[in-house]
């Protein structure tokens, strides 16, 4: 599924005050309240590209990140954490149970996730994850960004373990290193074609050193043993690469781990 981002209303209407007799507080006041919400964090905005998802947190700074604490259990939520803030280090943390997203990182440059581990994160029955075929469920996420994904395990992932997108519709310069880590998908499942790592849309970066196993669709449709590539409209990869450019100009994948997912590699260049 495609996102599109929709820009944020910027018309403006003029205020006319009708009567003579506003207090002169008022006139004391206007210009501090203006000048707050003039300066108030853009992560108070809706976020264009997870408009109407419910946020575990939503991280800004640094200080908000390390708030946070070593463990996230973000049962009932959308996404466990979104982060709106550039250049925060996201690191060593236990990240479970939301639905959507464990991470997402929104249009934001130089954004760190390492050292974390985030499972179960698809839909859930109650309080214990239930994986169905619905087409969400990343561990991480990063949307039109820039950063580095490192040392993470991830697992128990719906759709995907580590993603980077760009927007399809504005596709930027954004460049996301993937590096050392470990990405487990379900194993054989008849209800989803997972992807353990995904570079996407123009995306650029090293795919290096990941250990990526157990991606693997079986079309319950298709009759016969060993459920040929040829005969199923679609596959689970262990690394996907879709419209990106192979190589040092755009994505370059090597030393990378892979291990009973039903396609190794998938590329799909960009023209």
């Amino acid at each position: 599924m495609i996102h599109k981002i929709s820009p944020l209303n910027t018309n403006c209407k003029r205020i006319h005050f009708q009567s003579p007799n506003i207090p002169l507080i008022t006139f004391l006041i206007l210009p501090l309240l203006l000048a707050i919400l003039t300066t108030l964090p853009s992560s108070l905005a809706v976020s264009p590209k997870f408009t109407g998802k419910t946020v575990f947190a939503t991280v800004t700074t640094q200080a908000q990140v390390d708030a946070l604490g070593s463990e996230v259990n973000a049962i009932g939520y959308d996404i466990a954490i979104l982060v709106d803030g550039s250049n925060l280090v996201i690191d060593g943390k236990t990240i479970h149970d939301s639905t959507w997203y464990g991470i997402a990182v929104d249009m934001q440059q130089d954004v760190t996730v390492s050292n974390c581990e985030i499972y179960n994160i698809g839909d859930h029955t109650g309080s214990e994850f239930t994986p169905t075929g619905n087409q969400h469920g990343v561990a991480i996420y990063f949307w039109s960004s820039s950063g580095t994904a490192s040392g993470n395990t991830v697992s128990d992932y719906q759709k995907g373990g580590i993603v980077t997108n760009n927007d399809p519709a504005n596709p930027a310069d954004n460049t996301v290193n993937i590096l050392d880590n470990t990405v487990t998908g379900l194993g054989q499942v008849t209800f989803i074609a997972q992807n353990g790592i995904q570079m996407g849309y123009g995306m650029k970066g090293l795919v290096r050193g990941n250990a990526v196993s157990g991606n693997y669709y079986v079309d319950v449709d298709v009759p016969g043993k060993g459920k040929a590539i040829g005969q199923q409209d679609w596959v689970s990869c262990g690394i996907l690469l879709y419209l990106v450019k192979p190589g040092a100009n755009g994505v370059e994948a090597s030393q990378n781990k892979i291990s009973d997912n039903q396609v190794p590699y998938y590329i799909y260049p960009a023209k």
